[in-house]
């Protein structure tokens, strides 16, 4: 049996890199990848800390890409050798949610290295990972681009999209971004593909919200100042069109629904693990809008940021403040966990 290296869960407060059997195709339709670069997501914390219910010995990571070590007699469209980015999760396309567009409430899918209904799937923080049905979820790394060109088209930059898009920012708009973690980071630069004239990035950490500034937003540290009473002196009292949330906290949930004006959107894309009160009578009465969720369309996300990259208008790059080897993974997570070294993006590279 032919083993390999890999971060495993192993319970509460550990996730440790073991020697582990390297994964075999079971299915037509799966592909083996070989895991060129993976990066810790926040929701992998989540998971260390036993928010969620995955199973011990579970291989975690759903933020990866490598290049096609075997393909299925099924996965007519891809090759041996073809370096490739794979959705976060995948879903079956057949059952009637997904053939109503809704793939969210497929029953069959599942997230790389999360539950699902039939038991934890093995994620990509791994020398090798399975791809199943790999034809519906893989996509090719365009040529000329780097790993740390398109590490964050597997899961941050979509997100990030996906919570501008959902804020309906128009051009001329302000927006507040609460969070400069990498989900915040990329929700502020795509923010700004839609013209906003003020965004501002809201977070505690000095770093980040260092990084911030460098990628274009107006930082608020809220270590320093009330971040609700500042955003309103910067917009002459209104408060933004838009705020969006993107670390699931109840304080930074509050904190969006204090910043944006009468008639504004809100949205959502941080993961929460504690309840939160939903102000109805506030809502009601101001008429602000939630939206909250995660990025359903990767179909669509995925090419067109590839083209925005590639076309300059997106560079994730200096998001990712660590490229360690895969050995050093447990290290990697005390500084990601922890905030240390200036850790924002934390990729492993396995074989390295």
């Amino acid at each position: 049996m032919q083993t390999m290296k890999a971060m495993v869960f192993r319970g509460v407060g550990r996730i440790v890199l073991e020697d582990v059997p390297r994964p075999v195709m079971s299915e037509p339709t799966d592909a083996i990848v070989r895991v060129t670069s993976t990066a810790i997501c926040g929701s992998d914390l989540h998971i260390l800390r036993g928010d969620y219910g995955v199973d011990e010995g579970t291989i975690i990571g759903h933020e990866f890409l490598g290049v096609i070590d075997k393909v299925g007699e099924h996965v007519t469209d891809f090759k041996w050798g073809e370096r490739v980015l794979v959705h976060p999760g995948f879903r079956c396309g057949t059952c009637e949610s997904c053939l109503k567009g809704n793939p969210l409430g497929c029953q069959k899918g599942g997230v790389f290295g999360n539950p699902t209904a039939f038991g934890s799937l093995n994620g990509g923080q791994a020398e090798y990972v399975r791809v199943p049905l790999a034809q519906k979820i893989m996509h090719r790394i365009p040529e000329g681009m780097t790993d740390e060109d398109v590490m964050l088209v597997t899961d941050m930059l979509p997100t990030g999209y996906f919570a501008a898009e959902n804020g309906d920012i128009k051009p001329g708009d302000t927006v507040a971004v609460f969070g400069c973690g990498p989900v915040g980071l990329c929700a502020q630069m795509c923010a700004q593909l839609f013209g906003p004239s003020k965004v501002f990035a809201v977070d505690l950490v000095e770093y980040r919200l260092k990084m911030a500034e460098r990628l274009g937003a107006i930082p608020v540290d809220s270590s320093k100042v009330d971040p609700v009473t500042r955003i309103h002196e910067l917009t002459d009292g209104l408060g933004v069109n838009v705020a969006i949330e993107a670390i699931g906290t109840p304080a930074t949930f509050y904190g969006c629904l204090q910043a944006a004006r009468l008639t504004s959107n809100i949205s959502i894309v941080g993961i929460f693990s504690e309840p939160v009160e939903l102000l109805m009578p506030v809502l009601c009465l101001t008429n602000k809008r939630i939206t909250m969720g995660l990025p359903h369309k990767l179909p669509e996300y995925i090419p067109k940021l590839l083209d925005l990259i590639k076309a300059g208008r997106i560079d994730a790059r200096p998001i990712i403040t660590h490229i360690l080897p895969l050995s050093k993974g447990e290290y990697a997570y005390d500084i990601f966990d922890k905030k240390l070294d200036g850790a924002l993006k934390v990729v492993l590279k396995p074989g390295a």
